[in-house]
């Protein structure tokens, strides 16, 4: 392989990785922010967050799997189109409940 993608597919994995990260950590931040917009409590923005580690968790065995059958550039690629998506639709949500639905997504991972 050339030593040029070599470097764009670890550029892609680790831009994958410090996005979900990102993600999660810049939530957890804003929980009051997000809480008070929605006019929620922190208990129903936490389902929220809940709802996004799950499906973290709950996922990457299953798309992993699908990335071996296949491809994992494919799966990878289209895990972050779906995560750009949903991130999009979370920054619109107007109720908790569209914020729960629009955060329980996966994410790129390899």
């Amino acid at each position: 392989m050339d030593q040029r993608i070599n470097w764009l597919l670890l550029v892609n994995a680790m831009l994958g990785t410090f996005l979900s990260g990102a993600a999660s950590r810049i939530f957890n931040i804003s929980l009051p922010t997000v809480a008070q917009s929605l006019g929620t409590d922190l208990a129903g923005v936490s389902w929220a967050y809940l709802g996004y580690q799950l499906s973290n968790v709950g996922l990457s065995l299953v798309f992993g799997r699908v990335g071996d059958l296949y491809g994992r550039e494919k799966i990878f690629a289209i895990g972050f189109a779906v995560f750009a998506l949903s991130s999009l639709l979370c920054g619109l949500s107007q109720s908790i409940v569209d914020l729960i639905l629009f955060r329980m997504k996966p994410c790129p991972k390899n």
